[in-house]
Formats: structure tokens, C-alpha cells, sequence
């Protein structure tokens, strides 16, 4: 019979860590997407190369409208339009990213998000504007 991992010493019981446990699925999914693109680069599969890509996008989203709606970084004002901007700014940085891992890929993300943002504060608002690629 295998012990019950919920009992701790003297009978307490022992509650699971869920937040540490979505931390752990969360870093493992993040180096599971930089090995997939890794593979694409190697393996000149447009379509492969493009899915991990996306894959890679996806996963920092969630980092981008942050700091799109962030008062100190983004317009929380304008949402939409800083949302697309931040958006804007990843896709840039994924498709610059050449290194085969995730190293330093969040300061450069960030870097380009911010770059977009203040890039969307110098031509105005507007969800009617998008801020443009930067090349």
C-alpha cells in the first residue's frame, strides 16, 4: 500500500502546492516551446518553423497585454490599441529571436514591446491606428 503523501508528521495533513506546481508545468511548457522551434530552424520546414513561432507567441501574450496595460509601461486608457502594439512588438522579437534557447528572450521581448508602446505615444491613440512594424 503506498503512504498517503497528504498525512504529515503526528496525523497533520499537508495541503498541495498548486501555485508551485502551475510555476513548474509553466516553466516546463516555456522550455518545451524554444526546443520545438529549435527543431524547426534545423529541420527548414516552413510551416513547422511558422507553428513554433506561434507556439513561442502564445506563450509570452499574457506578457505583453501586462505591460500593455501596465501604467508605467502601456496605456491603460487605450487598451486595444496598446494591446495590438504590444502584440506588434513580440511578433518582432520572435521573429529576430536566432538563439536556440530562451535566454535572454524576456529583456528583449520586453525591449521590443516598450519600443512599441512609446512608439504608439508618440503618434496618439486611436484603436483606428496601429502603430506599424518599426523597420
Amino acid at each position: 500500500m503506498a503512504p498517503d503523501l497528504t498525512q504529515g508528521a503526528r496525523g497533520t495533513s499537508v495541503r498541495p502546492q498548486p501555485q508551485r506546481d502551475d510555476r513548474i508545468n509553466q516553466a516546463a511548457l516555456t522550455r518545451d516551446v524554444w526546443q520545438v522551434l529549435a527543431r524547426a530552424r534545423t529541420d527548414d520546414t516552413p510551416r513547422t518553423l511558422a507553428a513554433a513561432q506561434d507556439a513561442v507567441f502564445q506563450r509570452y501574450v499574457p506578457m505583453a497585454r501586462t505591460l500593455a496595460n501596465n501604467p508605467e509601461t502601456g496605456r491603460s486608457g487605450e487598451q486595444a490599441g496598446a494591446q495590438r502594439a504590444a502584440e506588434i512588438g513580440l511578433a518582432q522579437a520572435v521573429l529576430g529571436w536566432r538563439r536556440p534557447d530562451s535566454d535572454g528572450f524576456e529583456v528583449s521581448a520586453r525591449a521590443a514591446i516598450a519600443s512599441q508602446l512609446h512608439r504608439l505615444t508618440a503618434v496618439g491613440y486611436g484603436d483606428d491606428q496601429s502603430p506599424g512594424p518599426a523597420w
